[in-house]
């Protein structure tokens, strides 16, 4: 057996992860607009979002304090329509108005797509001041079904146990739908707390994008002239193995030298949603299953593998010049699941890797992140 890749073959490996990576890769937003918030000139703050976005160019947005005076001048809607007349394709829009702002505007979520919606719906959640829902939309995803999520939470910090009641009754509703529909979920929104507090935690089986990129910073959002809170977040539930490619901050910047599109800044997230169900191998008609998560990692990796007959199987992690950092050669390995750990040494670096399995019939690979 031979125990290194050939250049060429190792390409051509390269090549077609990066390929599959492209046709499933998404550009997602999360970001608190403000309204149409009193003392701020919120059609220059529009203005200014809309420009920043023609430059972004994000697949989906969650957005949160979507205003309107009338059906006219929803916010949401106007960025959509600046949006399909700018990139010359059509933007889909989905907005649930919450509670009446001021007493002069309506304000709720809203979602932005240049991917159609397929379907949609809302969960109210428990009241505390305001009355607050999380957004569902479903979308095809490039014959995928994915189940994107906003949401803005209880605003006070002693509306917290309201806030962990608001999560239990998100966490239900996205169950609910991919039970319905499998495939991926996506969790955005202001959810008001950071990400020590007891809501934040309850989002075990989620990952959060920042945090998995930028593990030692802060990934302060708000206020927009000082940030000093996390409060923002990209969510992906982990079941269906979410490899995040990047996460940085936006909106950051004074559109007139003094004011903000925004007392909050926005979270951008690239990410490759895959379409492997933990929960659910027995319904895969494939004959080898391999798993690898947490992805991105910074520690261990577990590779898990399903067989669905004895097979002898090989697995290998190869960085991308080529070099073997990872060998297991099996023989007659049983049905069912085999778990396996990878711990890149202090000397690995950051970067991408592909793990490669085989068995006599079938070869398989996945694109990993190592981020140190």
């Amino acid at each position: 057996m031979k125990t290194h890749l050939i250049p060429s073959l190792f390409l051509a490996l390269t090549l077609t992860v990066s390929m599959a990576v492209a046709q499933d890769t998404l550009k997602i937003l999360s970001y608190n607009i403000e309204g149409m918030k009193p003392g701020t000139d919120y059609p220059a703050r529009l203005q200014a979002i809309i420009q920043e976005l023609k430059i972004l160019d994000p697949d989906i947005m969650g957005l949160q304090e979507v205003a309107q005076h009338s059906s006219s001048d929803n916010m949401a809607q106007t960025i959509a329509d600046s949006l399909s007349i700018y990139f010359g394709s059509d933007y889909y829009v989905y907005w649930q108005m919450t509670h009446t702002a001021y007493s002069s505007y309506s304000e709720g979520i809203g979602t932005v797509s240049k991917w159609p919606i397929t379907a949609s719906g809302y969960q109210s959640l428990p009241v505390a001041v305001f009355p607050r829902k999380v957004l569902w939309n479903q979308l095809n995803i490039q014959g995928v079904p994915l189940h994107f999520f906003t949401t803005h939470l209880a605003y006070r910090d002693e509306d917290n146990a309201t806030r962990v009641q608001q999560i239990n009754s998100i966490r239900s509703f996205i169950n609910s739908k991919t039970a319905s529909v499998p495939g991926p979920a996506i969790l955005t929104g202001d959810f008001n707390c950071t990400p020590a507090s007891d809501p934040i935690a309850l989002l075990s089986e989620y990952s959060s994008s920042w945090n998995l990129l930028h593990p030692t910073l802060s990934g302060y959002t708000y206020p927009s002239n000082n940030p000093i809170k996390k409060i923002d977040y990209v969510f992906v539930k982990n079941d269906y193995q979410p490899v995040i490619l990047q996460s940085s901050l936006k909106f950051f910047v004074t559109y007139d030298g003094t004011n903000y599109p925004s007392d909050h800044w926005g979270l951008m997230t690239t990410a490759v949603v895959q379409t492997t169900n933990l929960d659910q191998p027995e319904n895969l008609p494939d004959q080898l299953q391999l798993l690898t998560y947490p992805n991105p990692f910074n520690g261990n990796l577990t590779m898990r593998v399903i067989l669905r007959e004895p097979s002898d199987l090989t697995l290998e992690i190869f960085n991308l010049h080529g070099k073997r950092e990872y060998y297991q050669d099996m023989t007659n390995l049983s049905t069912g699941e085999h778990r396996f750990t990878w711990q890149p040494r202090i000397e690995d670096s950051s970067g991408v890797y592909l793990c490669r399995i085989r068995t006599k019939n079938e070869t398989l690979i996945r694109k990993l992140m190592l981020v140190k």
